[in-house]
């Protein structure tokens, strides 16, 4: 009788242990949510994404607060289009987790193949018809005090349009940013195989790279978000894709 109630209890841990497993799997191992605004008039299409790493927040709470004042109409959109997506990577940001629970690290897995999964293809379909691309991560400490790390650095793509933007983009940050070991600079630093910073290259995609510095929480992520959002209006701004209420 012992021995059947010891395994009962095994098989019913076991259960749970699978079940939740499948559930967890299949609430992450889908589409990220994705918002489109659209503006009256025809312009360019702009991709924001944040999150692709569940431990870099602060791009995913900008992405939210964008779309909040978007919203409440404190931002109009004139022309052209955005789409946002908030949280690539939605499980490891509610875990603090960089990578995805079942495609390990998203940030490698850019390719045209047929059998990529479904986040990246997602990204990939929205890359290949925007104008401009920008990709939120963060940093754990500042480039200015470190070589070791990309935190505060815009990275543009090799084309002439990601250069110009990412420089307008720094020369706005550091405007409001007192202490100079804290300005943002432009980063050249070698490729990684399969980023999204590597497929807009290969595809001469006009993208930049932007890493805040905020891993580990080093400053306040209401800091971080905001520093995003300035990002957010240099590009719309250059486009000439909003007015401000």
């Amino acid at each position: 009788m012992e021995l059947f109630i010891i395994i009962l209890i095994v098989a019913i841990i076991i259960y749970i242990v699978f079940y939740f497993k499948s559930t967890i799997n299949n609430i992450c191992y889908k589409e990220p949510e994705y918002f489109e605004y659209i503006g009256k008039e025809k312009g360019p299409t702009i991709l924001i994404v944040g999150a692709t790493h569940g431990n870099e927040p602060a791009g995913y709470y900008g992405i939210k607060e964008y779309m909040n004042k978007l919203n409440k109409q404190e931002v109009l959109l004139k022309k052209g289009k955005i789409i946002f997506i908030p949280s690539v990577n939605y499980c490891g940001l509610q875990l603090n987790n960089r990578n995805h629970n079942t495609l390990g690290d998203i940030n490698r897995l850019y390719r045209d193949i047929e059998d990529n999964n479904i986040i990246n293809k997602l990204i990939i379909k929205f890359s290949k018809s925007s104008d401009f691309i920008i990709d939120f991560h963060e940093g754990y400490d500042y480039a200015h005090m470190s070589d070791t790390t990309l935190g505060s650095t815009i990275t543009p793509a090799e084309t002439e349009q990601s250069l110009q933007i990412a420089n307008l983009v720094i020369n706005n940050l550091n405007k409001i940013i007192n202490i100079d070991y804290k300005k943002f600079k432009i980063n050249y630093n070698f490729k990684i195989n399969g980023t999204l910073r590597e497929y807009a290259d290969i595809n001469k995609l006009n993208y930049i790279l932007v890493e805040t510095t905020g891993q580990n929480n080093i400053q306040p992520l209401n800091i971080r978000t905001e520093q995003c959002i300035n990002i957010i209006n240099t590009v719309l701004e250059n486009y000439n894709m909003i007015i401000k209420i």
